[in-house]
């Protein structure tokens, strides 16, 4: 997800058109039918009108349930940008001993080159759900060269393999992703692109992805984030893990 384009009003206004648009179809359609009864119109008109509401509603809800899932979700993003917090001081090094926290803490390290070091671990889900209980995929990358791309190809393939490595076994549908790189000094254009980030949710599947830019000039960490606000329950886990990998 990229930067702000519209303000949360808007974005609301846009979600309610759609969710409106539905109910008021519905409604539509249940006062014609049940007028039909009343005046005993004929078996046949009945049928072709039953048939043909039910077609409509397919369709109004087919291309409502999509925008409106757009729309929440960018004003979900939209109001993590309206009250994100600040660039934070850190006394975390991202060092050796940051590493051996992450094996600790029960992350398995998974690839480690020149260019990447990617860690995971696999947890249960954070709700507790009797039937079709899932697990949770945590994954903590650290970008090495600042001229790859959070979301490169070369990193995507990485997680892929993990997924499907262990999707099957742990009944994994959800995923939350920690992104590290390492600068001299923050900035706008460091800021927008930490800004980049995935909050994505379908029923009970979810990806998150957070990217975190510690700076070494002045000992400081920023991903986005609220203190009073989370787009879900994946993405507010996603921001608290951040701050309990980096404390002291």
């Amino acid at each position: 997800m990229g930067r702000q384009v519209s303000n949360t009003n808007e974005l609301r206004r846009k979600k309610n058109f759609y969710l409106i648009l539905v109910w008021a179809s519905l409604a539509i359609v249940v006062t014609a039918i049940i007028l039909l009864y009343q005046f005993n119109a004929s078996e046949l008109i009945i049928t072709i009108v039953e048939f043909l509401s039910v077609v409509y509603m397919v369709i109004v809800v087919f291309l409502s349930r999509s925008r409106v899932a757009y729309y929440d979700m960018n004003y979900r993003y939209a109001k993590l940008l309206e009250n994100k917090a600040g660039v934070m001081l850190t006394s975390c090094e991202f060092d050796q001993s940051w590493l051996n926290k992450l094996n600790h803490e029960g992350f398995i390290k998974y690839l480690d080159d020149d260019r990447l070091s990617i860690y995971y671990r696999i947890r249960s889900s954070l709700t507790k759900r009797i039937i079709g209980k899932s697990n949770l995929l945590e994954m903590v990358t650290i970008v090495k060269n600042n001229d790859i791309d959070f979301y490169a190809d070369l990193i995507n393939d990485e997680y892929k393999k993990i997924w499907e490595y262990n999707q099957k076994q742990h009944r994994l549908n959800k995923q939350v992703i920690i992104q590290f790189k390492k600068y001299k000094s923050f900035n706008e254009t460091i800021e927008q692109d930490l800004e980049k980030i995935i909050c994505y949710k379908e029923g009970d599947n979810y990806l998150i992805n957070i990217n975190c830019g510690y700076f070494s000039d002045k000992h400081q960490l920023y991903y986005l984030h609220a203190d009073n606000y989370a787009p879900n329950l994946y993405y507010h886990h996603g921001a608290e893990l951040i701050k309990s990998l980096t404390k002291k």
